[in-house]
C-alpha cells in the first residue's frame, strides 16, 4: 500500500507544473508558524527521506548504535574480540545452515517487502532529481536513459559492442560510488567543426573531453565535460595583437650607437644663434677637442677668447660675401696647425681625441629651448643651463660664469692629476665604444627574448578524467570509503549489457481487436485490415503512432523487420510504457504471418475488444491461455459507448472503469488505457515473488557491486586512477 502511494505521488509530482510545486506551504501548528515557509516540493522530499530512512531516522540506533543504558547490561562485554563477530549468512548460500530448511513463500515475501518501501522511496527521489522538468528529452518520450556505451567515440576501441578490449584501454576506468552507482569514466577527442562551437561554444578549451556514464537505480545517464579556460585567444588581426607587434623592437636597436651625420666633432661643437658664425664656431670646438692643453688654457683665459670672438664677428659682419672663401681657407690652415700641435703635446690615439669633451657654449640663449627646436645631437640640458644662466642671474654659482661651463679644478688637484683622470676616462670610453662597434652584433651580447610557454599535451590518456575526478572531490580521503574500483573481466561486461537491457520504467503490452458486424470466428477477426472511423479514432486516442524500424523504446516483442507491421500505437510517461498489439496493423497475407499475429495477440494478458457485432463478444472466440482480462467496448447511440469487463475470479479489483460503465467518446480512450494499465498491474501482483522494475534494477546493481567491487589500498587505488592500463600507443587527437 505504501509503495503504491509513493508511485502515485511520483505521477502527481511529474504532472504538476513547477509553479505549483514551488508554492509555499503554510503550517497551522504554532511552533512552526514563525519559521520560514517551505515549498511543496521541499515537503515532498522530506516525506520521501523519511520513507528511505524511517520516520525516526535521526533517533534510530543506526546513527546512535550504543547508549549509556547498554553498558549496564550483563550481556555487554567490552573485551569481546572482533574475530568472534561474523555477518549473518545469506539466505541461499550453499554453505548456510538455513539453506537446507526451505522457507515458505510468504516468509520470504515479508523479508523482501521490509526493504521495498526504502527502495521505492529512493527510486522516486532519484527519478524526481533526474526527470522533473526534464521529460520528455530531445530524443522523444520513448527515450528515458542514455543509449551511449563505453565503446562509442573511444579511440582505443574499434568494436561495435562492449568487448574485452576495453580492459586494455588506457583511457577508461570502471568505478563504483556509494555502493549503488556505477561510473564509467573515459577520455575522448574534443569536438571540432561543430556549428555553434559544440560543447565548448567557441571558448578556449583542452584538446580532449571527459565522458562519464552513470548507471543507477533510475537508469543510465551520460555526460560530456570539457575544461573551459576562457574566451578564445586573440587573432592576428585583433587590436591587442597589433599593438603588441608595434611595441616590439629589434634586438639590436639598443646596441647600436648612432653616429650623427657630419661626424662626432661637429656634433660636439657649439652652435650660435647667428647662422653666419656657425662655421667659425665649429672650428673652435674642433681645436678644443684635439688639444687638451689648449682647452684648459681656453677655460682659464675665457674672457680674452670671448673678446677676440666678438672682434672676429664684427669684422665678418662688415666684410662682403665674396671674402667668405678666404676666411674658410684661413680657418682650415689654422685647424691643421692646431691638430699638429695637439698630436705632439698629447700623443693620444685618434679615437681618444674624438671622444674629447665639448667646450661649453659661450653665447647664452634668450628663449626657452623647446624639444622641437633642438637639432639632432644638441644637448638639451646644456641648452637649458644656458637659458637659466641668462634669464636668472641669481642662479649663477659664480658671477659672470655661465651654468654650462665646468667649474675650475679644486686647489688640491694638480694639473697633471687632472690630465691623468681625463685620459683614463677617455681610454675607458674609447675601449667601450670600440667593443660595442666590433662585437655588439654577437649573439651573447643580445638580451634573450622571453617567449610565451607553449601548451604541453598531456602524455596520459586518462589525464583529464583524473583531473575531473579530483575536482569533484572523489579522490579525497573522506570519500575513499565510498569510492572504489571495479574488477575488469568478461563477467562484468555481460552484467553491464544485461543491466542496460533492463527497462527503467513499468512496461505493458496490450492487445487490441476489431470485430465487425457478423464476425464470430477467429479467422474473420484476425484478417481485418481496417475498421470503422470510430474505431480508428479510438485507436489513435490510445497513443501515438511510432515507426517500428526506428523505435527506441519498449517493443513488446514486435520486430523491426516489418514482419509484425510497420507502425503501432505507443504511449509513454516518465514512469510507464505501453505498446499496443493492434490486429488491424499486423500483416496476415500468409498462414505463417497469421500464426505469428495470433501468437503476439494471444500472449497478451489484457485484451481490448472493439465490437460492432449485434451479439456479445465471447471469450472463446480467440483461443488463448492468456487474456485474463477483457475490456469490451460496444458503440451506442448519441456517441456513447458501453464497456464490459470480463476477468478471471482470482484477478483483484481494478479501475477506473467498471463492468457496465457508459462513457463518452471524448474520454473513452483515456479511461480505457488507464483501466488496461491497472489491469496489467493487478495481474502482475499475482505472480509469486514478482519484483517491480525499480526493485529488480536496485537488487541487480547491488549484486554487481558485491561481485565486482575491488578492495584496494590507497596507493593501489591512486596508481590505477593515474593509469588504468599500460598505454603502448597514444593517438595524437585524444589529448
Amino acid at each position: 500500500m505504501v509503495v503504491s502511494l509513493l508511485l502515485c505521488l511520483l505521477d502527481w509530482v511529474m504532472a504538476l507544473p513547477p509553479k505549483t510545486l514551488l508554492q509555499p506551504v503554510q503550517s497551522r501548528s504554532p511552533p512552526e508558524r514563525d519559521q520560514p515557509s517551505k515549498t511543496l516540493l521541499s515537503c515532498i522530499y522530506k516525506v520521501l527521506h523519511g520513507c528511505v530512512y524511517g520516520a525516526q531516522s535521526f533517533n534510530s540506533p543506526k546513527y546512535y548504535p550504543l547508549q549509556l543504558s547498554d553498558l549496564l547490561s550483563p550481556d555487554y562485554d567490552p573485551f569481546l574480540p572482533l574475530e568472534s563477530l561474523r555477518e549473518p549468512e545469506p539466505l541461499h548460500s550453499p554453505d548456510s545452515e538455513r539453506s537446507s530448511k526451505l522457507q515458505p513463500v510468504t516468509e520470504v515475501r515479508s523479508r523482501i517487502q521490509q526493504g521495498l518501501v526504502s527502495i521505492a522511496a529512493r527510486t522516486v527521489i532519484t527519478h524526481l532529481v533526474n526527470h522533473l522538468g526534464h521529460y520528455p528529452m530531445s530524443g522523444g518520450p520513448a527515450t528515458l536513459s542514455s543509449q551511449v556505451c563505453e565503446n562509442q567515440d573511444n579511440p582505443f576501441c574499434e568494436s561495435a559492442d562492449l568487448g574485452p578490449e576495453l580492459f586494455h584501454s588506457p583511457n577508461l576506468q570502471f568505478l563504483v560510488l556509494n555502493g549503488s552507482t556505477l561510473l564509467s569514466v573515459y577520455q575522448i577527442r574534443s569536438e571540432s567543426g561543430v556549428p555553434g562551437g559544440g560543447m565548448t561554444a567557441g571558448l578556449s578549451s583542452a584538446p580532449a573531453c571527459v565522458r562519464v556514464i552513470i548507471r543507477d537505480v533510475a537508469g543510465k545517464h551520460s555526460w560530456d565535460s570539457a575544461v573551459l579556460y576562457g574566451p578564445p585567444p586573440c587573432s592576428p588581426n585583433s587590436p591587442t595583437h597589433t599593438f603588441l607587434s608595434h611595441t616590439q623592437s629589434p634586438h639590436t636597436s639598443n646596441l647600436h650607437l648612432r653616429t650623427p651625420p657630419g661626424g662626432p666633432l661637429k656634433k660636439m661643437g657649439v652652435k650660435r644663434e647667428d647662422s653666419k658664425e656657425e662655421g667659425q664656431e665649429e672650428s673652435e670646438a674642433e681645436d678644443g677637442g684635439r688639444e687638451m692643453e689648449g682647452e684648459r688654457q681656453g677655460f682659464q683665459g675665457e674672457g680674452e677668447e670671448e673678446e677676440e670672438e666678438r672682434k672676429v664677428s664684427e669684422e665678418e659682419k662688415g666684410d662682403q660675401r665674396g671674402s667668405e672663401g678666404e676666411e674658410e681657407e684661413e680657418e682650415e690652415e689654422e685647424e691643421k696647425e692646431h691638430r699638429m700641435d695637439g698630436e705632439g703635446d698629447q700623443g693620444e690615439s685618434s679615437l681618444e681625441q674624438l671622444l674629447a669633451p665639448p667646450l661649453a657654449k659661450r653665447v647664452c640663449r634668450e628663449a626657452v629651448p623647446a624639444w622641437d627646436s633642438l637639432s639632432e645631437g644638441d644637448d638639451s640640458l646644456d641648452e637649458m643651463l644656458q637659458y637659466l644662466g641668462y634669464s636668472s642671474p641669481e642662479c649663477l654659482q659664480r658671477a659672470g660664469m655661465p651654468l654650462n661651463i665646468p667649474a675650475p679644478p679644486p686647489a688640491c688637484v694638480s694639473e697633471k692629476q687632472e690630465n691623468d683622470v681625463i685620459n683614463a676616462i677617455l681610454k675607458q670610453s674609447a675601449a667601450e665604444r670600440e667593443f660595442v662597434l666590433n662585437r655588439g652584433e654577437e649573439l651573447n651580447m643580445r638580451a634573450v627574448q622571453q617567449t610565451e610557454p607553449e601548451t604541453q599535451t598531456p602524455q596520459s590518456a586518462f589525464y583529464y578524467c583524473r583531473l575531473l575526478i579530483n575536482i569533484l572531490g572523489l579522490n579525497s580521503w573522506e570519500k575513499r570509503s565510498n569510492f572504489h574500483l571495479l574488477r575488469k573481466n568478461e563477467k562484468l561486461l555481460r552484467e553491464l549489457k544485461n543491466l542496460d537491457s533492463r527497462q527503467c520504467r513499468e512496461t505493458h503490452k496490450i492487445a487490441v481487436f476489431y470485430v465487425a458486424e457478423g464476425q464470430e470466428d477467429k479467422h474473420s477477426i484476425l484478417t481485418n485490415t481496417a475498421g470503422s472511423q470510430a474505431y480508428e479514432d479510438f485507436v489513435s486516442g490510445l497513443g501515438w503512432e511510432v515507426d517500428l524500424t526506428t523505435h527506441c523504446g519498449f517493443m513488446g516483442g514486435l520486430q523491426r523487420n516489418r514482419s509484425t507491421g510497420q507502425t503501432t500505437p505507443y504511449y509513454a510517461t516518465s514512469t510507464t510504457e505501453v505498446i499496443y498489439h493492434v490486429s488491424t496493423r499486423m500483416p496476415h497475407d500468409q498462414d505463417h504471418n497469421l500464426t505469428k499475429k495470433l501468437r503476439h495477440l494471444g500472449n497478451d494478458e489484457v485484451h481490448i475488444v472493439w465490437s460492432e457485432h449485434s451479439r456479445d463478444y465471447r471469450r472463446g472466440i480467440i483461443p488463448t491461455e492468456f487474456g485474463d482480462v477483457l475490456i469490451v467496448i460496444y458503440p451506442m447511440k448519441n456517441h456513447m459507448y458501453s464497456t464490459h469487463i470480463l476477468k478471471k475470479p482470482e484477478v483483484p479489483f481494478f479501475g477506473p472503469l467498471f463492468d457496465g460503465a457508459i462513457v463518452d467518446m471524448k474520454i473513452l480512450p483515456t479511461m480505457v488505457r488507464a483501466t488496461a494499465i491497472n489491469a496489467s498491474r493487478a495481474l502482475k501482483s499475482l505472480i509469486p515473488l514478482y519484483q517491480n522494475f525499480y526493485e529488480e534494477r536496485a537488487r541487480y546493481l547491488e549484486t554487481i557491486v558485491q561481485h565486482h567491487q575491488e578492495p584496494t589500498t590507497f596507493e593501489d587505488y591512486a596508481a590505477r586512477v593515474y593509469s588504468p592500463a599500460p598505454c603502448t600507443h597514444l593517438p595524437s587527437d585524444t589529448g
